[in-house]
């Protein structure tokens, strides 16, 4: 059980809480909580003081989930409960689906169209994020497997797209924030077969310069390239 660092839950012979505040510090508190939703209710919940005497009410947790296939609505229906949830995909009608059905469902969402290989887009999803509330969860679900696109289409959003997403969040993450970016087995699967200096290029690499390194160029197969971008995720 959680405590609160000012109140003692031991039970006295009379089995009465003593509370370790004043009596009027803390009727303050119990009604500025009442006029901000209760404890345990809505987002945030428990007001904080400030040196000033104004009350504040804890910032709301935002996850942002990009990419609404099986794996993303997964991710919403485990883990969206409870906090404002910011939907993004590049399929408007996909994404305004999954958006329809969560609320429907309870859950707080959100949605943005994206293109994740286009730094603007993605800047304006974080930039969404974050005047939302504070962003304390990001998964990256977005991709295109080998059946689905051609080699360069892959490049651009498997590759770039990734590292791009890692850019712009890294500057409105919460400290103590996570982010998850799915990856395949085929980055092992094909790992071998990538010199050990074009993987140490990819690493190095500046973003906008991923696509100019001379080794993509040469890759014409749709499963190659796939691995290739999934190993440098």
């Amino acid at each position: 059980m959680r405590r609160h660092p000012n109140i003692s839950t031991k039970t006295s012979p009379a089995d009465e809480v003593s509370i370790r505040r004043k009596p009027k510090a803390f009727v303050r508190e119990t009604a500025a909580c009442a006029l901000a939703g209760g404890y345990g209710q809505g987002t945030g919940s428990l007001p904080l003081p400030k040196s000033s005497g104004h009350w504040r009410v804890m910032a709301t947790e935002v996850l942002v989930i990009v990419g609404m296939g099986g794996m993303g609505q997964a991710v919403l229906r485990r883990s969206g409960a409870g906090q404002k949830v910011l939907l993004a995909d590049f399929d408007e009608t996909l994404l305004e689906t999954v958006a329809g059905t969560a609320l429907g469902d309870g859950y707080d969402v959100v949605s943005q169209r994206v293109d994740v290989s286009s730094r603007d887009s993605v800047a304006a999803l974080a930039a969404t994020a974050a005047e939302l509330g504070t962003v304390t969860g990001v998964v990256h679900t977005a991709g295109l497997s080998p059946v689905q696109a051609p080699v360069e289409a892959i490049w651009k959003v498997d590759l770039l797209g990734t590292a791009l997403v890692l850019d712009e969040f890294q500057k409105v993450i919460a400290p103590r924030g996570s982010g998850v970016f799915i990856s395949s087995m085929s980055a092992y699967m094909v790992g071998g077969q990538i010199p050990a200096d074009v993987l140490a290029g990819l690493a190095a690499v500046p973003t906008d310069d991923l696509l100019l390194v001379p080794f993509l160029s040469g890759v014409d197969n749709p499963g190659y390239a796939y691995g290739i971008a999934k190993r440098a995720n």
